[in-house]
């Protein structure tokens, strides 16, 4: 069975689900068929039945649950539509997504930390998405201080975090901060990737370019011929590119 039938199998799965009649005298069960649904529809690039269902589950929730303000599966529901409308350019919609979200597990009982901090996370990309770089700034230092606290030191989260605050000092022009966060997460992909992968030749390069503009020239080349001997090795020898850099 191909990948797309599996998904259409899901699919009427779930709406035959739908229909029985234990679920559906339990809202709480309602809303978690209409949240996997949901998920089924947004692999399937099926977007708006995807925000129909995950607003149907965002509705029941809010309606039935009487812990509804401090429940965890309500932020997941939030972080599904934010993640959808980000992926349509409704920033703004994202942002008040992600917010919602955030503001359930701050306000739950145990919280998720790394939930949360994924929040943070994801409301500063939306930030940064809009242009408001302070704010991105201050979601990704609330984001990195959770992370920091309950991860290991060189867990790789933490260097994402490092990469995103990086790009915003980029965009903003302050490239000399960028280059600054872009090596606080290589080194972190060093000792988490092989020396060869290529998420580490892209951080190379965004080292190197970061330099240059800000005028340590020889320390850019540096990080350039990194960059480009891991792209090197991945690509393969009879590559055209390849070939054209050595004649």
């Amino acid at each position: 069975m191909g990948t797309t039938a599996r998904y259409k199998k899901a699919e009427q799965f779930y709406l035959l689900s739908l229909k029985d009649s234990v679920v559906s005298q339990d809202a709480g069960c309602t809303a978690a068929v209409y949240n996997d649904l949901g998920l089924n529809y947004k692999i399937m690039e099926q977007v708006d039945k995807a925000v129909a269902c995950f607003q149907i589950a965002l509705d029941l929730k809010l309606k039935y649950l009487t812990n509804a303000d401090t429940n965890p599966s309500v932020a997941i529901t939030y972080n599904n539509l934010g993640g959808i409308y980000f992926t349509q350019e409704e920033y703004e919609l994202a942002a008040i997504m992600c917010r919602n979200a955030a503001r359930i597990y701050r306000a739950s009982p145990n919280p998720n930390q790394i939930s949360l901090a994924t929040c943070y996370n994801n409301i500063a990309t939306v930030c940064k998405e809009l242009e408001r770089y302070e704010d991105a700034l201050l979601m990704y230092e609330k984001s990195l201080e959770i992370r920091l606290s309950v991860l290991p030191s060189a867990h790789p989260m933490i260097a994402t975090v490092y990469n995103n605050v990086a790009q915003v000092y980029y965009l903003q022009g302050i490239s000399g901060k960028a280059a600054e966060f872009w090596k606080k997460a290589l080194a972190i992909q060093q000792t988490s990737l092989p020396s060869d992968h290529p998420i580490l030749g892209r951080t190379y390069q965004s080292i190197a370019i970061a330099l240059y503009e800000h005028g340590h020239l020889e320390q850019a080349l540096e990080y350039a011929k990194q960059s480009q001997k891991i792209k090197s090795t991945n690509l393969p020898t009879d590559h055209r590119k390849l070939k054209e850099k050595n004649e």
